[in-house]
């Protein structure tokens, strides 16, 4: 969890406002456009070309353009903030397009994007340009503020608003002492989890997200297992060996039984590689020794060596080398399926 780690929140609640003011005439709009391009790093083709567009005044073009860059780089909080907040408020030309705003915002927030998830919630909880939902924007409200950090309570309502642009309203505000609560609460998340996975249909992706909340907050090995089987299995949201792997290795280095069973199977069925052949058989010893019902397991690794082998890998239980893990990329996990 990115606690006070808000260098993008700053440069966008300082830039947004700046921005806002730049539908005086094209003058003010290319001194806008060259303090976003100046104070952000944004590195994408489409973004410069779009905001090029702008300063000519040229809107179609840079809808276009704003739409590529969208496409191409979606992962990236600045373009989302951006460009959503110019259809919003009418910058530099551009016609006011809630729908548009809206859309761009829910993209940004099923990918985990705090600062969407934020801007979509003030949005649901006024209808503005969508359904008035406060439910939903509660539960937005809480996942925005623990994606980039904002966890001290009600204390972080100024700078949530700096961040928003905007008041946020009390009943809004009153969401971050729930989020204080949530991140000083060990196994919190589980619990929030099982409330959500409990519903028809059940949100497996918020369920998801705030056992990673939790986890980043206040590591557990059971939670780290959870979260390792539901993207190893690709449960309700899209399968990712990366971050199901680094999270049932957190497990099992914590001698979560069942997670150093599950590590020992995947090694068995060739899905986790190893170095020695005796590998599977030693982490299948080991979460033996620790109560895991892994007997028919053991039967089936020991057919699968030597006698040598077999006596190195029971020799082997308690020394065993830390999983080679795949690099982590871009995506955070607990991602939908089907975006």
């Amino acid at each position: 969890m990115k606690f006070r780690l808000l260098a993008i929140p700053f440069c966008i609640a300082m830039l947004l406002p700046l921005a806002g003011h730049a539908g005086e005439g094209l003058a003010s709009c290319r001194f806008a456009n060259q303090e976003v391009r100046k104070r952000t790093d944004i590195r994408s083709d489409a973004w410069s070309a779009g905001l090029t567009a702008l300063d000519h005044g040229d809107v179609p073009a840079a809808q276009s353009s704003f739409d590529r860059a969208l496409a191409e780089r979606s992962d990236n909080p600045f373009l989302i903030a951006f460009i959503a907040r110019f259809y919003r408020e009418g910058i530099c030309g551009m016609a006011k397009d809630f729908d548009k705003a809206v859309g761009i915002y829910r993209d940004g927030a099923a990918r985990g994007a705090g600062g969407a998830m934020l801007e979509l919630a003030l949005m649901l909880w006024h209808g503005q340009g969508v359904v008035e939902d406060k439910i939903s924007a509660v539960h937005l409200v809480r996942q925005g503020a623990l994606d980039l950090g904002f966890v001290g309570g009600k204390a972080d309502v100024v700078e949530l608003s700096e961040l928003v642009g905007g008041s946020i309203p009390p009943e809004l505000a009153g969401e971050l002492d729930w989020v204080k609560t949530f991140v000083d609460t060990p196994g919190m998340g589980r619990a929030v989890a099982d409330t959500f996975l409990s519903q028809t249909p059940p949100d497996v992706v918020s369920a998801c997200r705030y056992m990673a909340f939790s986890f980043e907050a206040q590591p557990d090995p059971e939670t780290a297992f959870r979260l390792g089987e539901m993207h190893l299995e690709g449960r309700g949201i899209e399968p990712s060996t990366v971050h199901g792997y680094r999270y049932l290795s957190r497990a099992a280095s914590a001698r979560h039984a069942d997670a150093t069973a599950e590590i020992g199977r995947r090694m068995l069925r060739g899905e986790i590689p190893s170095a020695q052949d005796w590998n599977a058989l030693a982490w299948l010893l080991r979460a033996s020794n620790m109560g895991a019902n892994v007997a028919s397991d053991v039967r089936a690794a020991k057919l699968r060596v030597s006698d040598v082998a077999v006596r190195e890998a029971e020799m082997q239980t308690h020394f065993l080398p830390p999983l080679a893990l795949p690099s982590l990329n871009r995506e955070k996990p607990c991602q939908p399926k089907d975006r």
